[in-house]
């Protein structure tokens, strides 16, 4: 009965589908229209209703499923409002650490508003009902990840197991306080988890500055590279973003969502940082005198600027600064050298492991395309990856796989599988604490793609939309792969899943291979028949005559005794 009433009202929504006989519309649009048809009856008719409608169409796709959708203005608020209230929280039971703390940060991409997809609420430990954002019901739990710098004024020992030792004590130490404030908190040697009645899940970590120059001490740069990245580097970039490109420029924001939906949906999202992608958004918006007007138009200077840079140079994201020349990077495990404001020494922390150049090059390619499809007016286009000429084979994920109904990229949403999912009350204990550390940690998809990596490491490369998982994308690393080589990956990678992670698929057969017949050699055989009936040679054989020559060397021979008599 909605589609008359949408026909009725008279929106654009069909426009394109002239003279057909069967419309498919979204079910967010029709559910719009029926709202806003239903307001006018019951308002005055001299009443607009176009400006209370701005965020309604938002908040239907993203309940009802559609394609892509800026959500973060809806879910912006109550993350707001429990970021603040933990904030507030750790400032209060600081004094009761045996350390001096040096500062409390919360470095997600969701606090700053820059994630595609914003962190929700969930249902397994939301002890109310937001009135603002829907509920999560998905298999995972996203943490909202906070830093707690600390200062033990070198009153302990400069060993690895020493600042281990103090780290774990300090988690205990912060937890019990969190627990005799009236909140929910378990803490592990490492973290600590903060469970707000609002459906968050707050995750902190304990950053020791001593930590990092002890482990490049010992000559383990990796590691020491990542933990600096992780706990210093994010602090900085996330100040930077809100100081200086969130508050003053109002639609970087959505232009970075834009940037990173874009690139996970050319199944390249885990191969770039997404603190890098914020990087060259910020350069878009810094280098000309003529900001960006919008944020469709600072997404687009993003695309030329991938596509036209020569990476082959480092990029500062502030034109003012000036590059120094003599810092030499490793640019054959670089393949882009981003050098922030914040980064006084030059080290394009967020860009040093990956991507490395293959990506870079086809990250260009595919931004040019983009760029060219915008110029064409083909925006639809530029979302979609050509996974048959570019990828060798394509595994399906299954249907229990999927994050969530909305995050499909012009493709019809198939409804996840429904979980039995454990309320606040139902578990108490150990037992709730195992079961949320499960959700944080172990992301169905994620899951999967690290286990077929660490599996199929020497024989492929796979790759997968981080936001929108419904497939694995498969590359052999031989140059000219063969149908049986790839069935022979297919195989493997079936093999090395867990179970019930991917979905059937169905592989041509291979062609049969013809088999070269026997020659008849009809004139040799005749020939040979004829020498056997004629008188037998008056030479013999050579195989005769060898087993007839040793016999006659042997009695040549005298013994060897008779020679020494």
């Amino acid at each position: 009965c909605a589609l008359p009433i949408c026909l009725a009202s008279g929106r654009t929504a069909l426009a394109g589908y002239h003279g057909a006989s069967d419309v498919m519309l979204p079910i967010a649009d029709v559910t719009l229209v029926i709202l806003q048809i239903a307001l006018r009856r019951k308002l005055p008719s001299f009443t607009s209703i176009e400006g209370a409608m701005n965020n309604v169409a938002d908040a239907l796709t993203e309940r009802l499923g559609d394609a892509y959708v800026d959500t973060a203005p809806l879910a912006s608020k109550a993350l707001s409002a429990a970021c603040a209230e933990i904030t507030a929280v750790v400032n209060k039971v600081q004094s009761t650490l045996a350390c001096k703390v040096t500062g409390f940060d919360i470095v997600s991409g969701s606090a700053r508003e820059c994630d595609p997809y914003p962190i929700r609420p969930h249902a397994s430990v939301a002890a109310k009902v937001s009135q603002t954002v829907l509920l999560s019901t998905t298999p995972s739990i996203e943490p909202v990840y906070c830093i707690l710098g600390i200062d033990d004024k070198s009153k302990i020992p400069d060993t690895l197991d020493a600042i281990k030792a103090m780290k774990g004590a300090l988690c205990a130490q912060l937890s019990n306080a969190l627990v005799a404030a009236g909140f929910e908190s378990h803490c592990t040697t490492t973290s600590v988890d903060i469970i707000a009645a609002s459906g968050y899940v707050f995750r902190i970590y304990i950053a020791h500055f001593r930590e990092v120059s002890l482990l490049r001490a010992l000559e383990r740069a990796p590691q020491a590279d990542m933990l600096e990245r992780k706990l210093f580097w994010s602090v900085q970039h996330h100040k930077y973003v809100r100081s200086v490109l969130t508050e003053v420029h109002m639609t970087f924001s959505k232009a970075a969502r834009l940037a990173k939906r874009w690139v996970a949906a050319m199944l390249l999202g885990d191969f770039v940082a997404p603190e890098a992608i914020e990087l060259l958004v910020a350069r878009s918006y810094l280098v000309n005198a003529v900001k960006p007007r919008s944020a469709e138009e600072g997404f687009y200077r993003f695309l030329q600027l991938l596509s036209q840079w020569n990476w082959a140079r480092p990029l500062p994201v502030d034109p003012t600064v000036t590059v120094d020349h003599k810092k030499v990077w490793d640019k054959e495990v670089m393949g882009m050298v981003v050098l922030a404001p914040y980064d006084n020494d030059q080290l394009s922390p967020f860009t040093q492991h990956t991507p490395r150049p293959m990506i870079v090059h086809r990250l260009s390619m595919l931004a040019t395309g983009a760029v060219q499809a915008l110029e064409e007016g083909r925006g639809a286009s530029l979302w979609l990856c050509d996974i048959p000429s570019s990828f060798d084979v394509a595994i399906p994920l299954a249907a229990s796989m999927a994050l969530a109904s909305d995050r499909c990229i012009l493709q019809k949403p198939v409804a996840p599988t429904q979980y039995r999912l454990w309320r606040a009350g139902d578990l108490s204990g150990p037992d709730r604490q195992r079961y949320i550390t499960q959700l944080c940690e172990l992301e169905p998809a994620n899951f999967c793609l690290r286990t077929l990596r660490g599996a199929t490491r020497d024989k492929c490369m796979l790759f997968m939309d981080i936001y929108g998982p419904q497939s694995l994308a498969v590359v052999s690393l031989s140059q000219n792969p063969s149908p049986q080589l790839v069935r022979g990956l297919v195989e493997s990678i079936m093999a090395a899943a867990p179970p019930g992670s991917l979905g059937h698929i169905s592989l041509p057969p291979l062609p049969e291979v013809k088999k070269d017949k026997p020659r008849k050699e009809k004139a040799v055989k005749t020939a040979r028949d004829s020498s056997e009936t004629t008188t037998e040679p008056t030479t013999k054989p050579k195989k005769a005559r060898a087993e007839v020559a040793p016999a006659v060397a042997k009695k040549s021979q005298k013994p060897k005794a008779k020679l020494v008599k």
